[in-house]
C-alpha cells in the first residue's frame, strides 16, 4: 500500500510525518486484532488524501485562472509606450485610464481613483 511504501521512505528520510503516524495505527489495530478499526483508519485516511488533492487541484485552478485575469501589458505615461508588464521598472509611471484593469501595484501620483479590489 501507497502508506507503507510513503512510510518507509520517511524513515530513510529520518523524519516523521503522518504516514509513520498512520502506519503505527494501523499495526496497533492489527496488533490488538482489530481488523474492523485498521480498515476504518486505511479507510479514512485515503479518503482525506483524496479530498486534500481535490481541494489543492481546485485552489491551482483558481489561481491560474486569477492569474490570466491580469494584464500582460502597461502603457508607459511618458511616452504612451506599451510594454510587457513583466518589464516594468520600479519607479516607472504608467498611465491607466478609467475602466481598465491595473497591471502591477503602485501609487497614484497625479490625479485620483478609486479601485474595485474585489475579485
Amino acid at each position: 500500500p501507497p502508506i507503507l511504501l510513503r512510510a518507509i521512505a520517511a524513515i530513510r528520510r529520518f523524519t516523521l510525518d503522518i504516514n509513520i503516524l498512520m502506519l503505527i495505527a494501523v499495526a496497533g489495530s492489527i496488533a490488538l486484532k482489530d481488523y474492523w478499526e485498521a480498515g476504518a483508519i486505511v479507510f479514512l485516511f485515503t479518503i482525506a488524501e483524496w479530498l486534500e488533492s481535490r481541494a489543492s487541484y481546485k485552489a491551482t485552478a483558481v489561481m491560474t485562472a486569477l492569474m490570466s485575469m491580469a494584464p500582460q501589458k502597461a502603457v508607459l505615461a511618458d511616452t504612451g509606450e506599451v510594454v510587457d508588464a513583466n518589464d516594468v521598472q520600479v519607479d516607472t509611471v504608467l498611465a491607466v485610464k478609467a475602466g481598465e484593469v491595473i497591471p502591477i501595484d503602485g501609487v497614484v501620483v497625479e490625479g485620483r481613483s478609486e479601485v474595485d479590489e474585489s475579485s
